[in-house]
């Protein structure tokens, strides 16, 4: 029978921590209009019933992204027209072509490969991530949560699930891939950050 405990994976966090820089904004450009819309059932960039059109977006696609459902996690390379992130979305990509302009509005923007813009119109985050992110692991870290814990500078806070929890960094453990269930979100960037400092804090990284 299962048990129910929750729990964060951070090993990724520290890999991709210091990694990210936020660039100038380019000067003001004409935005394509939404030709597709990301609806967000799952997090499959690949997967049709996840885009307003019905179709997996193109290189003729002006994309849109905002921070309603799921954020889209993309393996392979992604070829599309233009890009629109707003409002908390976080999409990650492993390569990503757009041969217009890229748009980031309250938002961010991650990639584990290569990014390729004429334009960036950057008012958000861009931040590269480590390309494991995208290789299935055999060994991860994990850290269990609780809403109950006293709060310390160690035990960063996070939204799971609708409901605000701490992550519990001083426990930290390796477990094998195959014994995790089904993912249940993604934290935002911010509140990686924090599991970020709490993990260097922990382990006398500072």
């Amino acid at each position: 029978m299962r048990g129910s405990l929750r729990a964060v994976v951070v090993c990724g966090a520290l890999i991709a921590a210091g990694l990210g820089a936020a660039g100038p904004a380019a000067a003001s450009t004409a935005v394509p209009a939404c030709s597709v819309t990301w609806v967000g059932n799952s997090e499959e960039w690949n997967n049709p019933v996840n885009w307003s059109t019905g179709q997996v977006p193109g290189p003729n696609s002006d994309v849109c992204i905002s921070g309603d459902g799921p954020a889209p996690e993309a393996g392979g390379p992604i070829d599309i027209h233009s890009l629109q992130v707003s409002d908390g979305a976080d999409p990650l990509f492993e390569n990503l072509t757009i041969s217009d302009i890229l748009t980031i509005s309250g938002a961010g923007l991650f990639f584990g490969g290569t990014l390729s813009a004429p334009t960036i119109d950057n008012a958000g985050l861009i931040q590269a991530v480590n390309a494991s992110e995208f290789l299935p692991p055999s060994v991860i870290l994990v850290a269990p949560t609780s809403r109950s814990v006293r709060p310390a500078s160690f035990r960063p806070q996070i939204d799971l699930l609708g409901q605000t929890t701490r992550v519990l960094v001083e426990q930290i453990g390796a477990v094998d891939a195959g014994r995790l269930w089904e993912l249940v979100g993604r934290v935002r960037p911010q509140q990686q950050w924090g599991i970020d400092e709490a993990l260097m804090t922990v382990l006398g990284l500072r």
